[in-house]
């Protein structure tokens, strides 16, 4: 089988997060895609987060009948930051033989080098960085070209070794998190941003968030 991963601290899942799961399934014509909440982003220390009980809980309902998307809580029981490569090293004991993509962001990519063990990522399973703003192909081309020893004989696909680079642009969606908790904080209507069923919900567990510090 072939499967994917997005990883993130979802926090809260949006509308941004399920489109690029469905397009990276659809283009690269993966079974499933799963979804990797972390429960210590090792860039996010400081940031205000939900419980990690609670933003499994709304993506739980943010999927639900979406037979090819999955939660996957591995990094649960962790209890050091959520490092993509002790992750990756856990999924590929998980699932022995299977086609494993992970999923980035074509602007994380410049980032990665600032990732922990960064260089390992890529002995462990195939990538798919997700271009949704111009640059990003140029900012993949370079990264590639100056940090790993790749080769391309096909067009948006590099060799990095046993495993691939494969790009691919999907629609691009202008929502984050952070818009997302704004607008919940000021309530502010969330219609279009997340899924119906999860608007009052999030809206409801982010004032809760603010009001402990109260």
């Amino acid at each position: 089988m072939k499967i994917g991963f997005v990883g993130g601290s979802f926090n809260p899942i949006h509308n941004g997060h399920i489109r690029v799961a469905i397009e990276v399934k659809e283009q690269m014509d993966l079974d499933f895609v799963e979804l990797i909440p972390a429960p210590r982003p090792p860039h996010k220390l400081d940031e205000k987060l939900l419980d990690f009980e609670k933003r499994v809980e709304l993506i739980k309902i943010a999927i639900n009948g979406i037979s090819f998307l999955r939660i996957n809580t591995i990094e649960a029981k962790r209890s050091t930051p959520s490092y993509t490569v002790i992750t990756l090293e856990e999924l590929k004991q998980l699932y022995p033989g299977h086609e494993l993509y992970f999923v980035i962001g074509g602007d994380e990519i410049t980032h990665l080098t600032k990732w922990y063990k960064w260089r390992h990522l890529f002995d462990l399973c195939n990538f798919i960085v997700v271009g949704r703003r111009q640059g990003d192909l140029n900012n993949l081309q370079f990264f590639v070209e100056t940090n790993l020893p790749a080769k391309t004989n096909q067009k948006f696909v590099w060799q990095v070794g046993e495993y691939k680079i494969h790009y691919i642009e999907i629609p691009r969606l202008e929502i984050s998190s952070s818009l997302i908790r704004k607008k919940a904080l000021t309530q502010k209507s969330l219609r279009g941003l997340v899924p119906e069923s999860l608007e009052k919900k999030i809206s409801q567990e982010y004032c809760k968030l603010l009001l402990k510090d109260v």
